[in-house]
């Protein structure tokens, strides 16, 4: 089984770009004091300013946010993205193989501290008209039930597959979808999932501008539309326990927390946390603020620290594959850590309920920098890192990132 399992996660892990880091033990240090003695890496000349800017915003909040929480903290559910599971890799997750690997990184993530996994469940494929629609649903079902054996929280994200990207093989055609079909649509989907996966918080809207970028629905990346479009979802959907959610980036409008927050009946706004600056962090404070003056809980659902100097990286912030491609490098493990540990203070600042990272497969391994690997497509540079971090996942070996991550949820009182 172990050497199935290998075949299979060394394969088809979608977005795998991690690779081979030494295992290190930590000491008995904090956090906090671990980081400030960690030696920085040897930078490549082309990346030298971009970290160097990166680490001044993150040193500058972790000091603000210190200043502010004066060691206070709150209960946290510290979760991972259970990238093995995403929609995304479409046939792949019916191969026979997947679960018994999914159980596996399930057990990986436990063993770190995680106690939350995010899966995304994607429109179309969560649709009775999808190919292998019943099958989608049986695997899930059973994620949903593996994450609850081990008393797990479970958040779904409901957001749209990424056809034409790097990140999928899956094709589909939205060319003739229409704004109210998509809503029709969506609102099955909500109640689909609620029935069969039962999770503890179900995001509807995560990232209108990605949505609208795959899809080609402007109305969907229109404040006004958008909300419209929660309130819709929302009418006569039986919620049973699950908690609904819906927000934005924190690099998008404003005008969409303050519609959701103030004009729908959701439980809570979610913050995607990727490229920090003052206006990101400002913007996450604002967002946080909307939802607890209108009763609704914060998660902060998905986060990494996102490697560019602009915005946008030249695309959508959450589908820019050159941007993705620096995060396998060995070299911003130091920034990566910090990041953590700042979302972490940021999370008891605002009261966020649930934080979960993205890039999950980075506790395991990334990929020690080569000049090569810059000419290399999104996908080739993922295969080249599978191989080792696919050993490190059978082996439970973490990078010095999950070891990192491990320890930070480990202090957390």
């Amino acid at each position: 089984m172990k050497a199935k399992i290998f075949l299979m996660l060394l394969g088809a892990l979608v977005a795998l770009t991690a690779c081979g880091a030494r295992r290190q033990t930590l000491s008995a240090m904090t956090p906090t004091q671990r980081a400030a003695h960690t030696v920085t890496p040897d930078v490549p000349a082309e990346y030298q300013k971009l970290y160097t800017y990166l680490k001044t915003i993150l040193d500058a909040a972790d000091a603000k946010l210190d200043d502010e929480l004066q060691g206070r903290q709150r209960p946290i559910t510290f979760a991972a993205e259970l990238i093995i599971a995403d929609s995304n890799r479409g046939t792949d997750l019916l191969k026979p193989e997947t679960l018994p690997a999914t159980r596996l990184y399930l057990d990986r993530l436990y063993a770190l501290g995680v106690r939350g996994v995010k899966i995304s469940v994607q429109y179309p494929l969560f649709t009775p008209s999808f190919p292998n629609y019943d099958r989608y649903v049986e695997f899930f079902r059973q994620v949903a039930s593996e994450v609850k054996q081990r008393n797990m929280k479970l958040t779904v994200q409901a957001s749209v597959i990424f056809a034409g990207t790097g990140f999928t093989d899956l094709q589909f055609d939205f060319a003739t979808l229409t704004f109210d079909k998509f809503k029709n649509e969506n609102r099955q989907m909500a109640q689909a999932i609620i029935n069969n996966l039962h999770p503890d918080y179900l995001v509807i809207v995560g990232e209108p501008d990605t949505a609208a970028k795959l899809t080609g629905l402007k109305e969907l990346n229109d404040p006004a539309q958008s909300v419209e479009f929660v309130r819709f979802v929302l009418q006569d959907l039986d919620r049973g326990t699950t908690k609904i959610a819906a927000g934005t980036g924190t690099w998008s409008p404003l005008a969409f927390a303050q519609g959701y927050a103030r004009n729908t009946n959701l439980d809570c706004i979610v913050l995607h946390m990727y490229p920090v600056g003052k206006e990101t962090f400002a913007n996450a404070y604002a967002m946080a603020n909307l939802a607890k003056q209108n009763a609704k809980c914060v998660l902060i659902n998905e986060m990494w620290l996102y490697k560019t100097l602009e915005m946008g990286g030249g695309n959508n912030v959450a589908a820019s594959e050159e941007v993705f491609k620096r995060d396998a490098y060995s070299f911003w493990q130091p920034l990566d850590q910090e990041f953590l540990r700042v979302m972490t203070k940021l999370a008891d600042r605002l009261d966020a309920e649930f934080i979960s990272p993205f890039w999950s497969m980075y506790f395991f391994g990334y990929l020690d920098y080569e000049p090569r690997y810059e000419k290399m497509p999104y996908n080739q540079l993922r295969q080249q890192a599978n191989q080792t971090a696919t050993k490190n996942l059978l082996l439970g070996s973490l990078s010095p990132t999950g070891e990192y991550y491990k320890e930070l949820i480990a202090t957390h009182k």
